[in-house]
């Protein structure tokens, strides 16, 4: 059983009860400025950088654009960083704890996790990263749509949004796609992919499963083996140019 713990002098709010992290919980309490729903971009930056290190810039930007660039918050640039109204709100950095994993420094914490996504969607022959981020179906299924046949993409859920999940979009045949759930278990830190001979399997990140599905078919239903990324993805370009094969 899993026991909230709200300090007395400060009000509750309705997503900390989400944060099923206690890590999480306290570090977001934690931050000085703001308030309990809301914190100013660079207190949250400088609070994770006093508790984990010095972070790489890769990751600082793709924590940016996970945290700050969210759906009808999109369009702020990561040199605007500093504005005083540049804002991470709860509801963004709890979804962020379902997606990538607990307020830890370990391989099954979020810095890592999100350092493994930016490095490992690239590790290929492809230097553009098959990691879209915030994109609705119909534009997934747009960018797709005259690409060879397995060209894909993956990015976060609407419908599974809140329990971690992720969508992966596939180019078929005939300027035709296919859609298939990626599911979460975020207090275990694994992926589970409910398709032919993986739903049994769980994987620790999305580039462990992306990279199986580059060997093997998807399914019978989808004897479809991965090819390369979609080009010009948003969050492939947020994080274009920048090395994290190690932290600095």
């Amino acid at each position: 059983m899993i026991v909230y713990v709200h300090t007395v002098d400060k009000p509750s709010h309705p997503h900390i009860k989400y944060l099923y992290d206690a890590a999480a919980r306290e570090f977001w309490t934690s931050i000085p400025d703001g308030t309990l729903e809301e914190k100013p971009w660079m207190a949250f930056i400088e609070a994770l950088k006093a508790k984990f290190g010095k972070l790489n810039t890769a990751v600082e930007k793709g924590l940016f654009y996970i945290l700050v660039n969210t759906p009808g918050q999109q369009g702020t640039s990561f040199s605007k960083r500093k504005d005083r109204d540049v804002l991470v709100r709860m509801e963004a950095f709890t979804r962020m704890i379902k997606w990538f994993g607990p307020a830890t420094l370990d391989d099954q914490g979020f810095i890592k996790k999100v350092e493994t996504l930016i490095s490992g969607s690239r590790a290929h022959k492809h230097k553009a990263s098959w990691f879209a981020g915030y994109m609705e179906q119909s534009e997934a299924r747009s960018a797709l749509r005259t690409q060879p046949e397995g060209t894909f993409l993956v990015r976060f859920s609407a419908t599974l949004q809140d329990e971690g999940g992720f969508a992966l979009e596939v180019a078929l045949t005939d300027d035709e796609q296919v859609s298939f759930h990626i599911k979460s278990q975020p207090e275990r830190g694994l992926l589970y992919f409910p398709e032919g001979d993986h739903r049994d399997d769980g994987f620790l990140s999305l580039v462990d499963l992306i990279d199986r599905l580059r060997t093997v078919e998807i399914s019978s239903e989808c004897p479809i083996i991965l090819a390369g990324p979609c080009p010009n993805l948003p969050f492939s370009s947020e994080t274009a140019g920048y090395n994290v094969s190690r932290r600095t």
